[in-house]
């Protein structure tokens, strides 16, 4: 199954494609239509360069759609996992996290669980 990720670069990372050799990459979240989600595993939403007022209601349409969401951030704070978690999110986690790493989150995710950095783990 596909891992979509949503970036305003338009462009996937080199991590994530060597995470899952099924990504797909798009600046914002298409209409999926039921087919088209049928073949997503996870949506990930990458926050780099956004403000709160424009990631959030991104990751709530994500949300929407019923399939795993994990939030990519470039500075990680427990303040952005309490939002993206409150809005729905599965997992909250760096943006140049490791592929290994990533496919443990993908993991996690598949298997109907919450994955946080374990330093905003703690102080939550």
């Amino acid at each position: 199954m596909e891992q979509l990720f949503i970036a305003s670069t338009g462009k996937l990372k080199d991590r994530w494609l060597a995470a899952f050799s099924a990504a797909r990459i798009k600046q914002t979240l298409p209409s999926l239509s039921a087919s088209d989600l049928q073949s997503i595993h996870s949506i990930w939403v990458d926050i780099t360069g956004q403000a709160p007022d424009e990631w959030l209601p991104l990751l709530i349409r994500a949300v929407a759609t019923g399939k795993a969401v994990a939030v990519l951030s470039p500075v990680p704070s427990e303040e952005q996992a309490i939002m993206a978690l409150g809005a729905g999110a599965r997992a909250y986690c760096h943006s140049e996290t490791a592929p290994i790493k990533l496919k443990e989150v993908g993991d996690v995710l598949g298997r109907g669980g919450v994955w946080l950095p374990p330093n905003i783990m703690k102080r939550l």
